[in-house]
């Protein structure tokens, strides 16, 4: 990567830190899109195009849109880098549930399992159904908390 792709890059993040009103959504909505792409090896056309559709259904083509994808991309360059793993995610995408439980109201399962399209291997799948069976119960479990505290 050259030195004008990271100043590029290194802008980007600090405008979106500038311009975003809730970072907090977008980031976790690209966590969670990276940890469907990421269990498989590589960042496919099949999933570059999933994501783009996803990006502009939940954002209606606006400028955050292309922020999401951004950031979705940024996350898959640091899992090349082994910068981040699965693991990593999982435990941050705990993290940010645990601090702000109505984040679980913007895990959209039906988005997720778009990306089962693009597994070619069966290990693959298996490690995106096994995600989207750890969201749902995420989903259950916080929804009762949420409920237990509005009573």
């Amino acid at each position: 990567m050259t030195f004008k792709d990271n100043l590029k890059k290194i802008v980007k993040s600090i405008y979106r830190e500038i311009t975003l009103k809730n970072k907090t959504q977008i980031e976790f909505r690209a966590k969670l899109l990276t940890m469907m792409i990421i269990s498989n090896k590589d960042f496919s056309s099949c999933e570059k195009d999933i994501l783009k559709n996803i990006t502009s259904k939940t954002y209606k083509n606006d400028k955050r849109s292309k922020m999401l994808q951004d950031m979705v991309e940024e996350y898959i360059e640091l899992r090349l880098k082994n910068d981040i793993n699965l693991d990593t995610l999982i435990f941050e995408i705990d993290r940010m549930i645990a601090f702000n439980p109505k984040l679980i109201f913007k895990i959209d399962i039906e988005n997720l399992k778009l990306f089962l399209k693009c597994s070619c291997k069966e290990n693959d799948a298996q490690t995106k159904n096994q995600i989207l069976d750890y969201l749902k119960s995420q989903m259950r479990e916080y929804t009762v908390k949420l409920i237990q505290t509005s009573n």
